[in-house]
């Protein structure tokens, strides 16, 4: 009995080491980037934050880091020509926006040496997301970005309709409720909801709009999934019945004209500090996307972005070290004083621990279609919305447009 509680008290002790070991696993990976140049791209000058992340960074690491300064739209028209010249920072960032193209294109090089897998600070389900044939192109502590359903409570409160918080406190936040809240919320100046998140719908409802086989390397359309087919006819119907704006909303929101807006929260309210400015005098209030009738897993829509390492990078090595160490530096100073201060331009503390909690029990799901095709799937969404199509007509008229889209990304 003393040799099992032995072993057990053994066991406990390894696995409490684990996070430990792994933590210094990765610090003696990164020993070797002393006295290096760490090049790293920023879509703008680096922010006092980010000024003193490097400069820990430099003093921890004995290396330099050298600001790669380009704008984002900048950046996605000129990587290819910046890979050719051999003109690249060591690390940059993707989202799952741009991955596939770039992947395609092999602008990315595998990042599988360049940092230890098993630490705990990265996000195994980003990890594994952007995996391809056995290697991996992406990695970050995060990676995660929920879309939410933003809200102006204060226009559900003057119009007597149920809130969007109300449902889901009652657990029946589902595309019935959400189309109710859309139709009884538009009038009056008001649209009931709106986002330019085009397949947010399909998401919401369990569907990744294009299957990834990763292990082998192949793509496929789920456009005729039973999954996509429900979330596009909620669009097409909010869309043809004048409850749906689909587009930029964040001028219309600001100004009191749209009740629910699916985004980012930080995009919608702090960007734009609406809490102290236009919308001042209006409760904004978050919930999560509704719950789908077909998605049984519950998995809720978000953004997938990662830190990826150009293709002719330099010092990749140095390029994955700066990733890690911000991402513990993040964790060390989360609660800092500045950092509490910008966080509550976003959330009230109340709604700050209403997303972290839900964050951290949620299963989130992305799509890469994007990066198959961006502004090219106009005249399918313009015939649903304006032409009356269902999103089963609409994809037999376009299904050969998408299928050469997707057979033209990799071509051998």
């Amino acid at each position: 009995m003393k040799k099992a509680i032995s072993l057990l008290l053994l066991l406990s002790v390894l696995l409490s080491a684990l996070p430990a070991m792994a933590d210094d696993a990765s610090d003696a990976l990164y020993k070797g980037i002393r006295g290096t140049t760490v090049s790293v791209h920023f879509t703008s000058e680096p922010t006092a934050l980010q000024q003193k992340q490097i400069r820990a960074f430099e003093l921890k690491y004995g290396c330099k880091v050298e600001p790669f300064i380009m704008t984002w739209n900048d950046w996605k028209n000129q990587f290819l020509s910046l890979v050719v010249s051999g003109n690249v920072p060591d690390v940059t960032g993707t989202p799952d926006e741009t991955y596939l193209k770039w992947l395609a294109r092999g602008l990315l090089q595998p990042v599988d040496d360049y940092i230890n897998a098993d630490d705990p600070i990265w996000n195994d389900q980003v990890w594994d997301a952007f995996m391809w044939k056995g290697d991996h192109y992406g990695f970050s502590s995060g990676g995660v970005t929920p879309i939410y359903v933003v809200y102006n409570a204060t226009l559900f409160y003057e119009k007597g309709v149920k809130t969007p918080l109300e449902y889901y406190e009652e657990g029946k936040w589902n595309f019935k409720n959400f189309r109710k809240c859309a139709i009884e919320m538009t009038g009056d100046g008001v649209i009931g909801c709106g986002t330019d998140w085009k397949y947010i719908f399909a998401l919401a409802n369990g569907s990744t709009i294009i299957d990834i086989d990763k292990e082998n390397g192949k793509l496929s359309l789920a456009f005729d999934d039973e999954k996509t087919i429900a979330g596009q006819e909620l669009c097409a119907e909010l869309a043809q019945g004048g409850y749906f704006r689909f587009g930029s909303c964040f001028d219309v929101f600001a100004n009191g004209e749209l009740a629910m807006f699916m985004e980012r929260p930080t995009n919608v309210i702090g960007q734009f500090d609406l809490r102290n400015t236009t919308l001042a005098n209006s409760e904004i209030e978050i919930v999560p996307m509704p719950i789908g009738p077909d998605n049984d897993e519950g998995v809720a829509p978000a953004i997938f972005s990662v830190s990826a390492i150009p293709r002719g990078a330099k010092n990749p090595l140095g390029g994955a070290a700066w990733i890690y160490y911000r991402a513990q530096y993040s964790e060390k100073h989360k609660d800092d004083a500045d950092v509490v201060e910008n966080r509550r331009k976003t959330y009230t503390d109340e709604q700050y621990e209403f997303v972290k909690e839900y964050e951290e029990n949620t299963k989130f799901i992305n799509t890469f279609c994007y990066g198959v095709w961006y502004t090219e799937d106009w005249n399918y969404w313009a015939d649903m919305f304006y032409n009356g199509y269902t999103p089963q007509t609409a994809f037999a008229k376009y299904e050969s447009e998408f299928q050469h889209m997707l057979d033209s990304l990799f071509v051998e």
